[in-house]
C-alpha cells in the first residue's frame, strides 16, 4: 500500500515538473519570439539553405535581437546567394559593433571584392594589416 502512494506522488511530481517546463517554454516563445526566429535562422544556415536563413535572420533582428552573430551570419548568407551589396551592408554594419574582428574585415573585403568595390576593399584589407600589426605588437 504504501509503494502505490509513493510511486502515486512521483508520477503527480514528474507530471507537474512537466507542465512547469512547458509553461515556461510557452511564455519564453511569448516574450522572445527574436530568439526563436534566430534558433530556426541557424539551423537553416546549418543546411545551407541561404534564402530561409537569411530571412529568418532578418526577422529576428526585425523584432529586435541584439546579436552580433545574426549579422554576420545574414551578411554571409547574402553573399552565398551572390546578392553582394546587402552582404556588403551586413558585413559593414558587423564591422561597425565589432572594430578589431580581423576574420570579420577579411569577410567584408572579400564581400566588396565580389561586388566590384575595388577601392574599398583596398583600404579595407591596408586596415586588415594595421590591425594584425596593431595585435602582433600588444602580444610583443
Amino acid at each position: 500500500m504504501r509503494f502505490s502512494i509513493v510511486l502515486k506522488q512521483r508520477i503527480a511530481l514528474g507530471i507537474m515538473s512537466i507542465v512547469t517546463v512547458i509553461t515556461a517554454h510557452l511564455v519564453y516563445i511569448n516574450k522572445h519570439p527574436e530568439w526563436i526566429l534566430f534558433r530556426k535562422a541557424e539551423n537553416e544556415y546549418q543546411n545551407k539553405q541561404w534564402a530561409e536563413a537569411a530571412q529568418l535572420y532578418q526577422e529576428s533582428l526585425d523584432k529586435g535581437l541584439k546579436n552580433s552573430l545574426a549579422i554576420s551570419r545574414i551578411g554571409h548568407s547574402y553573399g552565398e546567394l551572390k546578392d553582394f551589396p546587402k552582404a556588403v551592408y551586413w558585413y559593414k554594419h558587423y564591422v561597425d559593433l565589432n572594430p578589431k574582428d580581423i576574420w570579420a574585415r577579411k569577410e567584408l573585403a572579400g564581400w566588396l571584392t565580389a561586388n566590384g568595390e575595388f577601392d574599398k576593399a583596398a583600404e579595407e584589407y591596408s586596415r586588415i594589416i594595421q590591425l594584425e600589426k596593431q595585435q602582433n605588437d600588444e602580444t610583443k
